[in-house]
C-alpha cells in the first residue's frame, strides 16, 4: 500500500531538506573561505596584508559582520591579563572597534570575562548571545555597534595561549554549529602556524643581521689594527682607527678616555684625547669644559669591572647624577666601554655610544671590541717605547756632542800651551778656550804653596791667574 503524507508532514520534510541544503552550502562556503585564508597566509609576503586578507576571506564566507584577532598580554605591574587588537575586518556600515577611543587595551576582568578567558585557555571555543552577558559585557557590546552574538576561537602558538579570533554578528543572534566551529578552529591553527613562521623568519633575519654585524665588526677591527700599525703618529692613527671602528659598528660616537690623577693617585679622572663622532652625533669636545671628568660620577658597578679589566655596557636611563646629565647632554642612549691596558696596567678606556637605539651587545661582539682595545693599547705602548728610545738617543747624541766639544776645547788649549812661548799669555788663552768650549762663566788656574801659616791664611799665599 502506498502511504500518502499529509500536507504538514510534506512541508516539515521539505523544510528539513531545505535547512540541510542550506547548511551544506554554508559549510562549503566556510571551507572555501578558510582554504582561501590559508592560501593568503602562505602566499603573501607582507604578514599584515596576508592576515587582513585572510580575515576578509573568512568573514565573507561566514557572512559575519566583524572578525578580529586579539593578542593576549599581561600587565607587568598588576599581572592582569588584557588584549590588544592588532587586526580587524568589518562589513560595510559596521563600527571598527579599534577606532573607538578607550577600547584598548581591553582588560578581561573589567567586563567579567575571566571565566570566558579560562575556558579559552583550555582550548575550547566560546560563544555567547549578548543578552546572556553581564551588564558590563552588554555595555561593551553596545559600544561596538550593537553586537547580538559573538564567538571566540582560541589561538595557541607552541602550546601556549596566544590570543583569539573573534566573530561578531550585529544582524542576528547567531548560534554556531559544532562543524562550523571545528572549521574555524582549523583557521585559528592556520593563523598560529603563520605566526610561528613569521617568528622563525624574524629569528633568521636577526641571526643573519648579527652575522653581518659581526663580519663588519671584524673587518673594522682588522682595518683599524692595520692603521695603528702603519701610522706612527698616534694623533693621526688613533682618530683614524676610531672612525673605522665607528663606521664598522654603526655607532654614533667612538672615543678614548685616558686615566689622569690631577688630585693625587687615589682619585681617578678621565681626559678625552681622541674621539670620532658621526655627522648626526654631538661631539664630546662640545662638552670639553667637563673634562677631566671624575670617574666616580659613574656607579661602582661600572668603574670596578673596568679597573679589573672587564668591559661594561649600560643604558643612559640607568645612570644618575652628573653621569646621566653628561650622557644626556650628548644624546647618548646606550654605551659599551672596554678597558685599555698598556704594559699590563689600566691606562684608560675605549667607548662606543649609540644615540639612536638602546643597543645591547652580545658577548661575541664585546670580545671583538676587546681586541680593538688591545690594539690601541699596543699602539700606545709602542709609541711610548719609541719616544723613550728617541729621547735616549737624543740624550746620547747630546752627551757625545758635549764630550766632543770638551775634547776639542782641551785640544785647542793644549795646542796654545805648546806653541806660545809666553807662558802667561798662553795660560790665559787656554783658559779662555776651555771656558768657551765648556760654556761656563769662569775658569781659573790656582797655584798651591806649602807654607806654615794658619789655615785661614792659606789662600793669601796662593797666586791665581784667570
Amino acid at each position: 500500500m502506498v502511504g500518502i503524507a499529509n500536507i504538514d508532514e510534506v512541508d516539515s520534510r521539505q523544510g528539513r531538506i531545505g535547512r540541510s541544503d542550506n547548511a551544506a552550502l554554508g559549510q562549503t562556503a566556510l571551507l572555501e573561505g578558510v582554504a582561501e585564508a590559508a592560501r593568503r597566509l602562505l602566499a603573501i609576503a607582507d604578514f599584515d596584508a596576508a592576515v587582513n586578507g585572510a580575515l576578509e576571506a573568512i568573514a565573507r564566507s561566514t557572512d559575519i559582520d566583524r572578525i578580529y584577532i586579539f593578542e593576549n598580554q599581561r600587565d607587568s605591574a598588576t599581572q592582569q591579563e588584557f588584549a590588544d587588537c592588532p587586526y580587524e575586518w568589518t562589513a560595510e556600515g559596521i563600527v571598527n572597534i579599534r577606532e573607538i577611543p578607550g577600547q584598548y587595551p581591553f582588560f578581561y576582568q573589567d567586563v567579567g570575562f575571566e571565566a570566558w578567558l579560562a575556558e579559552l585557555k583550555t582550548g575550547r571555543a566560546v560563544q555567547k548571545l549578548t543578552r546572556e552577558l553581564s551588564d558590563a559585557g552588554k555595555a561593551k557590546q553596545g559600544k561596538e555597534g550593537g553586537v547580538l552574538s559573538l564567538l571566540t576561537v582560541p589561538i595557541f602558538v607552541e602550546g601556549q595561549f596566544w590570543g583569539l579570533i573573534g566573530f561578531d554578528d550585529c544582524t542576528r543572534e547567531r548560534v554556531w554549529g559544532e562543524a562550523e566551529i571545528a572549521v574555524l578552529q582549523t583557521a585559528a591553527a592556520n593563523f598560529a602556524a603563520a605566526l610561528q613562521q613569521r617568528e622563525n623568519l624574524r629569528e633568521l633575519e636577526a641571526h643573519t643581521q648579527q652575522l653581518q654585524q659581526r663580519d663588519a665588526l671584524l673587518n673594522g677591527v682588522n682595518a683599524a689594527a692595520q692603521r695603528l700599525v702603519a701610522i706612527d703618529e698616534l694623533s693621526v692613527a688613533i682618530p683614524d682607527a676610531l672612525r673605522i671602528l665607528g663606521e664598522g659598528t654603526r655607532q654614533d660616537r667612538v672615543y678614548v678616555f685616558e686615566n689622569v690623577y690631577p688630585n693625587g693617585p687615589d682619585e681617578l679622572f678621565w681626559n678625552a684625547p681622541y674621539e670620532w663622532s658621526s655627522s648626526r652625533a654631538i661631539a664630546i669636545q662640545d662638552i670639553a669644559e667637563q673634562f677631566p671628568f671624575p670617574s666616580n660620577a659613574f656607579p661602582e658597578k661600572i668603574t670596578a669591572p673596568l679597573a679589573a679589566g672587564r668591559a661594561v655596557q649600560f643604558l643612559t636611563k640607568e645612570l644618575e647624577g652628573i653621569a646621566a646629565e653628561a650622557n644626556e647632554d650628548i644624546a647618548t642612549k646606550s654605551s659599551v666601554v672596554v678597558p685599555i691596558l698598556v704594559a699590563g696596567h689600566y691606562w684608560g678606556v675605549i667607548g662606543f655610544d649609540d644615540c639612536v637605539t638602546e643597543r645591547v651587545w652580545s658577548g661575541a661582539e664585546i670580545a671583538v671590541l676587546e681586541t680593538a682595545a688591545a690594539c690601541i693599547g699596543s699602539a700606545i705602548e709602542r709609541d711610548r717605547t719609541r719616544k723613550e728610545k728617541e729621547a735616549a738617543a737624543k740624550a746620547r747624541v747630546a752627551e757625545l756632542a758635549e764630550r766632543d766639544r770638551i775634547l776639542a776645547a782641551t785640544a785647542a788649549a793644549a795646542n796654545i800651551m805648546l806653541t806660545d812661548e809666553d807662558f802667561d799669555s798662553a795660560v790665559n788663552q787656554a783658559l779662555q778656550i776651555v771656558g768657551e768650549g765648556l760654556a761656563v762663566d769662569r775658569v781659573g788656574l790656582g797655584k798651591h804653596f806649602e807654607a806654615a801659616l794658619p789655615s785661614s791664611d792659606i789662600f793669601a799665599s796662593s797666586e791665581c791667574s784667570s
